[in-house]
């Protein structure tokens, strides 16, 4: 009893910080806004005092339970990081990127207290190879339900828009229909969409639409294959020796990194087949097995024309950093032979490579060879352009942050400087003047991270052990909390479509009156639930007023005010109202 009471006077410090933690924390939840000054003066002052009360009780309790268990240390620790989180998920903002500074900094340093005083003993615990497993299966499980619950409620709740989801959505009925991937709503005429990327890996896809012929279909795809990119994942971590608890921590890590989980949030895209591919491929490359290397690296060339450029880094990175110069030939005999056959096809029969979004490195109309010519005969200008965001702002310097310091930059945390290749693919989304290219909302950041922890799981193993037991937890609690900031906002729409359930049901009703056998021209949150037809067109791009059969019209508020004026335009090309429900749908027809 008397330990029980005679502790140092930081551990009663750290019990009342716990307990009051534990208080706010249920504060914040009863009321959000603790940005806002007020919030101090509508705390409920009993309420708080209880929580803190029973929960500096339930300290003691637990203490005297377990008295071995540094009960101090692990009840500061959660309370913190659990504060963290609720404020990560419930701040509203537009400096989240220095809000999310200051929390990483104050968990940082409460991380870094705890270890050092050996409060949280991580260096002793010993986790099973059963526990990681089961880590990485849930971690891998709640990642796929994640990101399948917020997409499919996107398109449900009639958010999700023709460019791009729209477009996938009439390609693939199409591709089921006559297995040709076309689309008449991507460039407002008949074309095939491999004519503006051509991407045959997304007939890997095929099957399961046929069987289930939906757009929910696809999103719900797209979440398993992102989640399936663990496996690899895990793989690797264990041809690097990692301890099975380093292993848990690097796969929450990753199912948490915000380029991967946000990177789903604006629908499917044939970018999510990167990081399962990539990570495959640098497993075979590790093992030596080199027949299984090269068909993931083609099935990577499959995805995009671009991606031929992450077979080439990775390339250069086996040849310089591993020595393995006969494998980097091949590599990059077969990325380059790609391209210029892909390149080929898009000149000859599509809409041409699509380099304007690289349009402020081509000085003339060499296409992407004059990106390549101007890094090398003006390598000055790349600094320029690398910090240089659309519009003059910061957004390539917040996206750095977003991207290294919820890793805490363990990619740069190696003495091997051949690694440093292995992060050139993020150069490609900073030297874009694409804005969406270096926003952690789409999903040109899922190359990257396949790369970036790659990168770590190399640099972890090199690591000693006394640098290893702060950088690894503490980036693992890093990205956590940039989930919780950046991405579980999104979460938001799940709530939206089932407190609208019924409003979306009726529009759903309301578009199920038009034949399938007409053509159609519609708004583009609209776009995706019609899509099942060969002719469609979004009304916004679409040029002619009077040549479909169907004008469907998106009439909630706030899309009105557009939409008012297409029907005005159809109308006086005499085009009568078919229906018209106020505030959800108008339909219009050709006499």
């Amino acid at each position: 009893m008397k330990k029980l009471f005679c502790k140092p006077i930081e551990i009663y410090l750290m019990r009342l910080i716990s307990a009051w933690l534990v208080g706010q924390c249920v504060m914040v939840c009863m009321n959000q806004s603790f940005g806002l000054l007020s919030f101090a003066q509508n705390v409920n002052l009993p309420v708080l005092f209880s929580v803190a009360v029973c929960s500096f009780v339930a300290i003691f309790a637990l203490d005297f339970a377990f008295p071995k268990a540094n009960v101090d240390g692990i009840f500061f620790a959660v309370s913190t990081f659990l504060y963290a989180f609720i404020l990560a998920n419930a701040y509203v903002g537009v400096d989240s990127i220095y809000f999310y500074l200051a929390l990483v900094a104050a968990a940082g340093l409460v991380m870094y207290y705890l270890l050092r005083r050996n409060r949280i003993p991580l260096a002793d615990v010993n986790v099973p190879k059963s526990v990681s497993i089961t880590v990485v299966i849930i971690v891998a499980v709640a990642f796929t339900f994640f990101v399948g619950i917020v997409t499919v409620c996107r398109y449900l709740s009639y958010t999700a828009p023709n460019f791009d989801f729209g477009i996938f959505c009439q390609m693939f009925h199409n591709m089921k229909e006559t297995g040709l991937p076309n689309t008449t709503c991507e460039r407002d005429f008949l074309l095939s969409h491999f004519g503006v990327h051509v991407s045959p890996i997304y007939y890997l896809i095929l099957p399961f639409y046929a069987i289930f012929p939906s757009p929910v279909t696809l999103q719900v795809v797209q979440a398993v294959i992102l989640g399936s990119s663990v496996i690899p994942l895990y793989l690797l971590c264990r041809k690097y020796n990692l301890s099975h608890k380093i292993i848990a921590l690097i796969s929450i890590m990753y199912m948490a990194y915000p380029a991967l989980s946000g990177g789903a949030m604006y629908d499917i895209h044939e970018n999510c087949f990167l990081p399962a591919l990539l990570l495959w491929m640098f497993y075979f490359f590790e093992k030596e097995k080199w027949l299984l290397m090269y068909i993931f690296a083609f099935l990577t060339l499959l995805v995009k024309e671009d991606a031929f450029v992450y077979i080439i880094i990775f390339a250069l990175y086996a040849c310089v950093g591993r020595k393995a110069a006969k494998t980097c030939g091949w590599l990059i005999g077969l990325a380059g032979l790609y391209f210029v056959g892909a390149s080929y096809y898009l000149s000859t029969y599509g809409m041409g490579v699509m380099a304007n979004r690289f349009g402020n490195f081509i000085y003339d109309d060499s296409g992407l060879l004059g990106v390549f010519k101007t890094i090398i005969l003006n390598p000055g200008y790349l600094f320029t352009q690398i910090f240089s965001s659309s519009g003059y702002t910061t957004a390539k310097l917040l996206y750095l942050i977003q991207i290294f310091v919820c890793i805490c930059f363990i990619p740069f945390i190696t003495k091997k400087l051949a690694r440093y290749i292995l992060i050139l693919p993020v150069g490609i989304n900073l030297i874009a003047s694409y804005a969406y290219q270096y926003d952690i909302g789409f999903q040109y950041g899922f190359a990257i991270t396949a790369f970036f922890f790659y990168l770590i799981i190399m640099n972890v193993a090199d690591m000693k052990s006394e640098i290893k037991r702060y950088v690894v937890p503490m980036a693992a609690v890093a990205t956590v909390l940039a989930l919780s900031l950046f991405v579980f906002p999104r979460f938001g729409v799940v709530k939206t479509y089932y407190e609208n359930k019924a409003t979306y049901q009726q529009m759903d009703e309301i578009l199920e009156t038009i034949p399938d056998d007409v053509s159609v021209s519609a708004s583009t949150f609209l776009l995706p639930h019609i899509a099942e037809r060969s002719e469609l067109y979004e009304v916004f791009y679409h040029k002619s007023r009077n040549d479909v059969d169907y004008v469907v019209l998106d009439m909630r508020p706030g899309y009105d005010v557009e939409s008012l004026i297409y029907r005005n335009e159809y109308l006086a090309e005499g085009y009568t109202i078919l229906a018209e429900h106020d505030g959800l749908i108008t339909i219009l027809v050709k006499p």
